[in-house]
């Protein structure tokens, strides 16, 4: 049977073409899936790597998602492209069932009060259930850094990421270390509030 022929029998929902697409296509549908869950370090979903990839092609049949592809050439980076897409909902729903499953103390192998915005930046070591949310919630802070004012912005990489004291910044910058306090605090205040609006909160 053709690449054509296959995908003119999947449309049609004739079962026969279906398993043979499932059967043709399923390593690259694997493969996929892991390497999407490799980059996300989401190591503890390995094992839900066969119920994620049911999950893909249900709905590739469910949506008849594969009438859309208009190059029978490019079959292969659109399936790659969906397992991917695939693999990062599943785990963002999975990790939210997580949460709403267990409490953060018992979640978490550190303390919560150690869930704040320096660790946060900092991108310490967290654990694997809350890894891939704490990359999302990065991704999240780097944004609202970007808003900081110049000044702002430099004070706060200078003290978290630099790991110099107020002192030392009033130096660097040439500036009172009263100034640098209230920078400090004026700056982490925008960044704790631009976060907690995109849904995430931090100490």
């Amino acid at each position: 049977m053709s690449t054509e022929e296959l995908i003119a029998g999947c449309i049609k929902k004739n079962h026969m073409a279906w398993n043979e697409f499932i059967r043709r296509y399923h390593g690259v549908v694997q493969r996929s899936v892991y390497f999407k869950l490799n980059r996300l370090n989401a190591g503890i979903m390995l094992s839900e790597a066969p119920d994620i990839m049911q999950e893909i092609f249900l709905t590739i049949w469910s949506k008849n998602s594969i009438s859309g592809i208009r190059d029978i050439t490019r079959l292969k980076r659109w399936l790659v492209m969906v397992s991917i897409h695939g693999t990062l909902n599943y785990c963002r729903k999975r990790f939210k069932e997580m949460r709403e499953e267990k409490s953060l103390s018992s979640r978490l192998s550190f303390s919560p009060q150690s869930f704040t915005l320096e660790s946060t930046l900092l991108c310490e070591k967290f654990n694997p259930v809350r890894i891939f949310e704490v990359r999302e919630m990065k991704t999240v802070l780097d944004k609202e850094m970007g808003k900081l004012r110049n000044k702002e912005k430099r004070v706060l990489e200078l003290n978290i990421l630099g790991g110099k004291k107020q002192v030392e910044i009033a130096k660097t910058m040439k500036i009172p270390p009263n100034t640098v306090a209230t920078l400090i605090r004026r700056a982490k205040k925008k960044v704790r509030d631009g976060v907690l609006e995109c849904g995430y909160h931090i100490l």
